[in-house]
């Protein structure tokens, strides 16, 4: 039997026409990029105003330490903490025995002194009268009566001068107020012994009748006012009441550790019911002197390596590096080359690329 293998060969040729027909136009277009539309919002220069909350503590106005000048014994204490005193009000009484007996030696000596001037004045007056007579007196002996004089006079000048001095330190066997407060610490009692070497606390003395209150300004804040110089703060012991304050005073300089300036405000207290000490919540409305743009929150976009938002330029997106300023709750001024017109992108992000087109609504 003759086997034949040609007879398949009509399919073949049919199954390859099939396949070339279908492999005619298999290739796909080129997709268009799709352009993203962006919301955007409007650069305006505005004024820039926020409130700044800081904490503060309120000082006295003035504070003294007082310690003992002398050596000796406190014979009496006259007052006691919490109590109002005037000022050259007696604090207390010191007894130093060795003082008064120096005290009255610096006399003693000063008395004498003051004898033996007069004496030698009265001898050296006589000799100047008796000199008129040619060859009464020699004129060695005139010379010599005037020096004694002089010296006697330099000895007297420091006679006075050591009885002054003790007299002086006499005084500070009286401890007395130095101004117008109230009595805060009383560190003695009757009998204490105290010394001159500034260890021994006594007393302080504050006057609160004025308080102050300082309060750190960071940095970026300095160079804004506040409106009228006033402000106000509140304290825990009394929730929900708002003391006011002026401003007075800045410090001119920032510290090094917090990078902030000193602002300090005087309060009248007249009614003490605020006490030094006290840490205060206080309401800073600060105003900046010239105007400013602000910009969403969500407008900026922060890395690693800056800080940007993205402009719309004839459909482009540009990253501008800028850096913050006033920050609000849901807005922050932006200082940087951003300009009033300028279209920034509401909600910005590093996917946005520079340059790359897009749409804007």
């Amino acid at each position: 039997m003759k086997i034949s293998f040609l007879k398949p060969l009509p399919f073949l040729l049919a199954v390859l026409i099939i396949q070339s027909c279908g492999n005619e136009n298999t290739t796909s277009p080129t997709p268009v990029a799709e352009v993203k539309s962006y919301e955007t919002v409007t650069a305006k220069e505005a004024p820039i105003t926020k409130t700044l909350q800081l904490n503060g503590e309120l000082l006295p106005y003035e504070k003294a330490s007082i310690i003992s000048k002398v050596n000796g014994y406190v014979k009496k204490v006259s007052v006691d903490i919490g109590q109002h005193v005037s000022k050259d009000q007696t604090l207390a009484i010191i007894d130093a025995p060795e003082m008064n007996y120096q005290i009255a030696e610096a006399n003693s000596k000063s008395k004498i002194a003051e004898s033996k001037l007069e004496a030698t004045k009265s001898n050296y007056d006589r000799l100047v009268a008796a000199s008129s007579t040619p060859g009464a007196v020699a004129a060695n002996e005139l010379d010599q009566a005037k020096s004694q004089m002089d010296a006697d006079a330099q000895s007297y000048t420091a006679a006075v001068a050591a009885k002054n001095s003790f007299s002086a330190m006499g005084n500070y066997l009286v401890i007395k107020a130095p101004f117008t407060g109230i009595v805060t610490t009383r560190a003695v009692n009757s009998g204490d012994y105290v010394s001159s070497n500034g260890n021994n606390l006594m007393f302080e003395v504050e006057d609160v009748k004025t308080l102050r209150l300082q309060v750190p300004v960071p940095e970026a804040y300095i160079a804004s006012s506040l409106p009228n110089n006033e402000a106000t703060f509140t304290v825990s012991s009394y929730p929900g009441i708002s003391f006011p304050a002026k401003l007075v005073r800045k410090s001119g300089a920032l510290a090094n550790n917090t990078r902030s300036e000193t602002w300090e405000f005087e309060i009248t207290n007249t009614d003490k019911k605020l006490k030094s000490g006290m840490f205060a919540e206080m309401k800073l409305p600060l105003e900046r002197l010239q105007q400013g743009i602000l910009l969403p929150n969500s407008a900026f976009v922060t890395t690693q390596e800056k800080q940007f938002v993205i402009r719309a330029n004839n459909d482009k997106a540009e990253w501008v590096d800028v850096k913050k300023g006033f920050a609000l709750p849901d807005k922050t001024e932006v200082l940087g080359p951003i300009q009033s017109g300028d279209k920034i992108i509401k909600n910005a992000n590093e996917e946005i690329k520079s340059g790359s087109t897009i749409k804007t609504n």
